[in-house]
Protein backbone atom coordinates (compact mmCIF):
# COMPACT_ATOMS: atom_id res chain seq x y z
CA UNK A 1 0.00 0.00 0.00
CA UNK A 2 2.91 2.61 0.69
CA UNK A 3 4.72 1.34 -2.10
CA UNK A 4 2.14 2.24 -4.33
CA UNK A 5 1.57 5.90 -3.10
CA UNK A 6 5.22 6.38 -3.52
CA UNK A 7 5.77 5.55 -6.73
CA UNK A 8 2.07 7.06 -7.59
CA UNK A 9 3.78 10.21 -6.02
CA UNK A 10 6.44 9.43 -8.65
CA UNK A 11 4.55 8.95 -11.46
CA UNK A 12 3.25 12.61 -11.10
CA UNK A 13 6.79 14.04 -10.69
CA UNK A 14 7.72 11.78 -13.72
CA UNK A 15 4.80 13.12 -16.03
CA UNK A 16 5.73 16.76 -14.54
CA UNK A 17 9.21 16.29 -16.43
CA UNK A 18 7.65 15.62 -19.57
CA UNK A 19 8.49 18.03 -22.36
CA UNK A 20 11.54 19.02 -20.26
CA UNK A 21 13.27 17.54 -22.46
CA UNK A 22 15.63 16.21 -19.88
CA UNK A 23 16.70 12.35 -19.37
CA UNK A 24 15.44 11.48 -15.28
CA UNK A 25 18.13 9.85 -14.22
CA UNK A 26 17.11 6.15 -12.33
CA UNK A 27 19.38 7.48 -9.56
CA UNK A 28 17.72 10.74 -8.76
CA UNK A 29 14.58 8.76 -9.15
CA UNK A 30 15.25 6.07 -6.87
CA UNK A 31 16.68 8.23 -4.16
CA UNK A 32 13.37 10.11 -4.45
CA UNK A 33 11.47 7.39 -3.74
CA UNK A 34 13.69 6.37 -1.29
CA UNK A 35 13.33 9.58 0.33
CA UNK A 36 9.59 9.72 0.37
CA UNK A 37 9.27 6.38 2.14
CA UNK A 38 12.03 7.81 4.58
CA UNK A 39 9.64 10.73 5.20
CA UNK A 40 6.61 8.51 5.29
CA UNK A 41 8.03 7.15 8.76
CA UNK A 42 9.63 3.68 6.99
CA UNK A 43 13.89 4.41 6.61
CA UNK A 44 14.90 0.72 6.52
CA UNK A 45 13.04 0.18 3.37
CA UNK A 46 14.89 -0.41 0.41
CA UNK A 47 13.99 -0.41 -3.32
CA UNK A 48 15.05 -2.34 -6.52
CA UNK A 49 16.19 0.09 -8.91
CA UNK A 50 15.47 -2.20 -11.35
CA UNK A 51 11.98 -2.90 -10.04
CA UNK A 52 11.14 0.70 -10.28
CA UNK A 53 12.33 1.14 -13.61
CA UNK A 54 10.25 -2.07 -15.07
CA UNK A 55 7.45 -0.32 -13.09
CA UNK A 56 7.47 3.35 -14.53
CA UNK A 57 8.10 1.35 -18.11
CA UNK A 58 4.80 -1.07 -17.65
CA UNK A 59 2.60 2.30 -16.40
CA UNK A 60 3.82 5.07 -18.66
CA UNK A 61 3.94 3.36 -22.34
CA UNK A 62 5.64 6.07 -23.84
CA UNK A 63 8.81 6.09 -21.62
CA UNK A 64 11.74 3.97 -22.79
CA UNK A 65 15.24 3.31 -20.73
CA UNK A 66 18.59 4.62 -22.16
CA UNK A 67 21.46 3.34 -20.68
CA UNK A 68 24.58 6.44 -20.21
CA UNK A 69 27.25 5.60 -19.09
CA UNK A 70 27.02 2.40 -17.04
CA UNK A 71 23.55 4.33 -15.91
CA UNK A 72 20.03 3.82 -16.25
CA UNK A 73 18.10 7.35 -17.64
CA UNK A 74 14.23 7.36 -19.11
CA UNK A 75 13.04 9.65 -21.50
CA UNK A 76 10.27 10.31 -23.45
CA UNK A 77 9.74 8.97 -26.82
CA UNK A 78 8.98 12.18 -27.86
CA UNK A 79 12.19 13.53 -26.20
CA UNK A 80 14.52 10.37 -27.11
CA UNK A 81 16.38 11.81 -29.88
CA UNK A 82 16.81 15.17 -28.06
CA UNK A 83 18.43 12.94 -25.40
CA UNK A 84 20.43 10.95 -27.41
CA UNK A 85 22.07 14.36 -29.43
CA UNK A 86 22.44 15.34 -26.19
CA UNK A 87 24.67 12.53 -25.04
CA UNK A 88 26.35 12.38 -28.08
CA UNK A 89 27.22 15.97 -28.17
CA UNK A 90 28.69 16.07 -25.36
CA UNK A 91 30.76 13.08 -25.40
CA UNK A 92 32.09 13.36 -28.60
CA UNK A 93 32.97 16.89 -28.39
CA UNK A 94 35.70 15.96 -26.52
CA UNK A 95 36.99 13.28 -28.26
CA UNK A 96 36.81 15.69 -31.01
CA UNK A 97 39.31 18.21 -29.52
CA UNK A 98 41.41 15.18 -28.30
CA UNK A 99 41.19 14.02 -31.79
CA UNK A 100 42.08 17.05 -33.20
CA UNK A 101 44.89 17.95 -31.26
CA UNK A 102 46.38 13.91 -31.55
CA UNK A 103 46.36 15.31 -35.39
CA UNK A 104 48.02 18.31 -35.18
CA UNK A 105 50.76 17.11 -33.14
CA UNK A 106 51.14 13.81 -35.43
CA UNK A 107 51.36 16.44 -38.37
CA UNK A 108 53.81 18.51 -36.62
CA UNK A 109 56.15 15.55 -35.22
CA UNK A 110 55.65 13.93 -39.08
CA UNK A 111 56.97 17.38 -40.54
CA UNK A 112 60.33 17.69 -37.83
CA UNK A 113 63.08 15.73 -40.30
CA UNK A 114 66.10 15.64 -37.96
CA UNK A 115 69.71 15.62 -39.60
CA UNK A 116 71.69 12.65 -38.20
CA UNK A 117 75.21 13.49 -38.97
CA UNK A 118 77.04 10.84 -37.10
CA UNK A 119 77.06 12.40 -33.87
CA UNK A 120 74.66 13.60 -31.56
CA UNK A 121 74.97 17.36 -30.72
CA UNK A 122 74.82 18.76 -26.87
CA UNK A 123 70.77 19.70 -27.26
CA UNK A 124 69.45 17.04 -29.84
CA UNK A 125 67.30 15.70 -27.05
CA UNK A 126 65.54 19.41 -26.70
CA UNK A 127 65.64 19.74 -30.45
CA UNK A 128 63.81 16.75 -31.20
CA UNK A 129 60.45 18.02 -29.48
CA UNK A 130 58.54 19.61 -31.59
CA UNK A 131 57.86 23.43 -30.45
CA UNK A 132 53.64 22.68 -30.56
CA UNK A 133 53.66 19.70 -28.37
CA UNK A 134 56.58 21.30 -25.89
CA UNK A 135 53.40 24.03 -25.40
CA UNK A 136 50.69 21.13 -25.35
CA UNK A 137 52.74 19.59 -22.22
CA UNK A 138 53.57 22.60 -20.45
CA UNK A 139 49.70 23.73 -20.84
CA UNK A 140 48.86 20.03 -19.35
CA UNK A 141 51.01 20.30 -16.78
CA UNK A 142 49.78 23.77 -15.39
Amino acid sequence: MLSAQVLNELLDYIEYQRGSRASLAMTDLTALYENRISALGHPTIKCNTTRIREEIERLVPDIKPVHINRNWSLVFDDDLSKAMSDMKDSTSTEVTILHKAANILRRENILMKPDFTGSFSTSCEADSIPPTLRSFLYMLLD
